[in-house]
């Protein structure tokens, strides 16, 4: 199974697509945000189906696509994170109810993050406070 996060800077809007082993589309996942129509036309039309017409898409269209190898899972996040601290149970419970669209764009904003509080000589926040705020959106 493979996962790609497609990502439409002119609308910020992204997608989260999961091929199986035999390279057919077995996810097709919208974040929240505006698309246009003629994005919901193409995802309805041309999106491809097969893994192997992710090629024609990236030479095709202005969207940005990435593989994503990674875990999904809230341990991945809690071991990314590293401030073990807070409600650990009410965390889960929002990462779970996440998209995961919104996790991958989570996990990779964590290395901001901790920059960000290095230089503003923050204290990090709670998992679940970052969580609900969500916050890899700011």
């Amino acid at each position: 199974m493979s996962k790609y996060l497609i990502e439409f800077q002119e609308t910020n809007t992204s997608a989260l697509v999961e091929y199986d082993e035999l390279g057919l589309m077995t996810k097709f996942e919208l974040s929240k945000g505006e698309f246009t129509e003629h994005q919901v036309r193409f995802f309805n039309g041309k999106f491809p189906r097969i893994k192997e017409d992710l090629e024609w898409f990236k030479t095709n269209t202005k969207a940005k696509i990435k593989e994503i190898a990674m875990d999904l899972s809230f341990q991945t996040f809690w071991d990314v994170y590293a401030n073990k601290v807070g409600n650990k149970e009410k965390a889960i419970k929002t990462w779970d109810k996440l998209p995961d669209t919104e996790k991958v764009k989570a996990l990779k904003w964590l290395p901001t993050y901790e920059t960000q509080i290095a230089i503003q000589k923050v204290a990090k926040m709670y998992p679940e406070t970052f969580l609900n705020q969500k916050r890899w959106n700011n």
